[in-house]
């Protein structure tokens, strides 16, 4: 009788497995929350002015930074770290994304 019994939970525990299944397309990180005020006059008044920072600064360094990074095997860093990232910290991140 007991084993009648388990067969029986067991039964339905694999009969009701595909109702609790997840979408196999659903299982993507959840969505980001729209940032909010706080986020965007924090990104305004603290983040974008130290990418300005970055950048004025990273242009400064890059010809001391490329040949050492050429060098070293990977011109591309120095590219990447002294301009494409500031820069798109500064002018191409969406406002409020700190």
């Amino acid at each position: 009788m007991r084993a009648l019994g388990i067969a029986a939970i067991a039964l339905l525990l694999s009969a009701a497995a595909p109702a609790f299944a997840k979408d196999p397309l659903d299982l993507g990180p959840p969505p980001r929350p729209e940032p909010g005020v706080i986020h965007k006059v924090a990104d305004v008044t603290l983040s974008r002015p130290v990418a300005l920072l970055r950048a004025v600064f990273g242009v400064a360094m890059l010809p001391v930074a490329w040949p050492v990074g050429a060098v070293l095997g990977d011109g591309r860093w120095a590219l990447d770290v002294c301009l494409h990232d500031p820069i798109h910290d500064l002018a191409h991140r969406p406002l409020g994304e700190l």
